[in-house]
């Protein structure tokens, strides 16, 4: 495999952790353990008007701790693969 696969591999499993984590932060947060359910989010909202194409893009990413470390071991198990 080349270089290219073990970077998307390891996107790939550092995107599942932080939204399996995400999830898990959220129910622990519900669970009376409220300070890893403060998320912080991330907004980017590019956009042009070129008098041919008008487009506006809207991303946003909301982590709280729980799936810092989820990301965090996503990368981890890739990198052990």
């Amino acid at each position: 495999m080349g270089k290219s696969s073990n970077i998307g591999r390891a996107v790939l499993y550092g995107v599942v952790g932080l939204i399996i984590g995400n999830v898990g932060g959220d129910l622990l947060g519900q669970a009376h353990v409220p300070f890893v359910a403060q998320s912080t989010s991330i907004r980017w909202q590019p956009g042009a008007d070129l008098h041919v194409v008008k487009y506006h893009l809207d991303l946003q990413i909301t982590i709280n701790m729980v799936g810092l470390v989820g990301g965090v071991v996503g990368l981890w198990l890739a990198r052990k693969r």
